[in-house]
């Protein structure tokens, strides 16, 4: 619980109480809410209930059948007795996170769940000490609500659905916690605080010629989502969406090494170094590979034939070559590679192994709202949760490394519905 509440502390859900009972006066009618008399105001006890009982329903999943057919069957879900199918109605339907200025709606379309939104992305770094590797990668939670759709996104190749919040996290490759989050606007009318900006001052001896990109929104957002890192030597792993020769040679003006793979059509990549598709088909490709160094950045550019072309740059790591191991017929084969090649596979997979996590008791996705702020809040809250469990299991390694995601939710569960979770 401790480990819970480090990432959601009481005082969020203060405010969430407090705002949820305003937005109630407000929407009230004749004394009504959802047709129901509204007899007192939430309790900070009564949310915290209220969110034990979603964490309930998503440990116990009944597909096609709504919310009420756990109350209908009060014998065999027993913690309904917790809260009235009435209230609980009640609660769901006034659920909010901020006041609703219209003028703050305008300039800020996070607006409704700022204060969550601000919580977690103060907190979610604290309690872990940084590893010397990172992936930084995208996230996505699925919303289809027409009024959300400055910060939708349509990839119809996303598992979780076509439409879908997208969120930049930086986690560790060897532990999987997150340390640093941010939610993508589609607009370009955003408050200073969501910009792509690292706010940082101009790094030293900059070249904007010889970067080509170095102003480029999207190295804007790689140096603030490596903020965390600056000035500490470690390793940030991404992939041919993030990186370029320019997005490494910022990040060394800030003492942050970089690896990834690239795209063909980026500035500075040498020919040299450049496969095609025919080259991949011919007979025994597999393994061959060509490397580049720059040595006025210190960077190495590698081509590399797999199945299909690769192309990988890297500020942290030698032009030497290593194994890997490769699955070619249905058998596992070792194939020569790049060194880059070889660390680039151990360390990138950081932020997909926390999206498992996420994903396989996800409150978001478990849980239908008509409003695009509540299903926000909840990809939040998954975030959190995660963290929460992943931090659970460091503080604890050895003792109870091997305890399950269920059951740490299950034990949260049952504190929120206990009188406990208050005190």
């Amino acid at each position: 619980m401790k480990s819970c509440f480090s990432f959601l502390p009481y005082v969020l859900w203060e405010k969430i109480t407090y705002e949820s009972n305003r937005y109630a006066r407000k929407k009230m009618k004749d004394g009504k809410i959802s047709g129901k008399p509204w007899r007192k105001d939430i309790t900070v006890m009564e949310m915290l209930q209220f969110h034990g009982l979603l964490i309930k329903m998503v440990l116990q999943p009944v597909p096609g059948r709504r919310f009420t057919y756990y109350w209908a069957n009060e014998s065999t879900y027993p913690w309904t007795s917790t809260m009235s199918l009435t209230r609980f109605y009640q609660i769901r339907s006034v659920l909010h996170f901020n006041n609703d200025e219209e003028e703050q709606l305008k300039r800020d379309p996070l607006h409704k769940v700022r204060p969550v939104y601000a919580s977690v992305q103060k907190i979610i770094g604290h309690y872990v000490e940084l590893g010397s590797e990172w992936s930084l990668d995208e996230a996505s939670a699925a919303c289809r609500s027409s009024f959300g759709r400055h910060l939708i996104v349509y990839n119809p190749t996303k598992n979780c659905g076509k439409f879908h919040f997208r969120f930049y996290l930086l986690c560790c490759a060897d532990t999987y916690s997150c340390i640093k989050l941010r939610i993508h606007v589609k607009t370009d009318d955003m408050v200073e605080a969501d910009a792509f900006s690292s706010g940082l001052p101009p790094a030293e001896n900059s070249n904007e010629d010889d970067l080509g990109q170095s102003t480029s929104v999207l190295n804007q957002l790689i140096i603030d989502m490596t903020s965390p890192l600056h000035g500490t030597g470690h390793t940030v792993n991404f992939n041919n969406y993030y990186a370029s020769p320019s997005a490494a040679i910022e990040l060394l003006k800030r003492k942050v090494y970089c690896r990834g793979t690239l795209r063909l059509n980026r500035k500075l990549l040498p020919k040299y170094v450049q496969f095609t598709k025919a080259d991949a088909r011919q007979p025994n490709a597999r393994g061959s590979s060509k490397v580049a160094v720059n040595r006025k950045y210190g960077l190495v550019a590698a081509g590399w034939l797999d199945g299909n072309p690769v192309h990988v740059i890297s500020s942290a790591d030698t032009e030497g070559i290593s194994t890997v191991q490769r699955q070619v017929g249905g058998k596992k084969v070792t194939v020569t590679a790049p060194e880059v090649i070889q660390y680039y596979n151990a360390g990138m997979d950081g932020v997909d192994r926390h999206d498992q996590y996420r994903s396989l008791l996800s409150l978001c996705s478990r849980h239908k709202f008509k409003k695009y702020s509540v299903k926000l809040y909840l990809a939040l809250l998954d975030l959190s949760i995660t963290n929460a469990l992943l931090h659970y299991k460091l503080r604890w390694q050895g003792a109870k490394t091997n305890v399950r995601g269920a059951d740490f939710m299950e034990y949260i569960a049952m504190l929120l519905l206990s009188e406990q979770a208050s005190s």
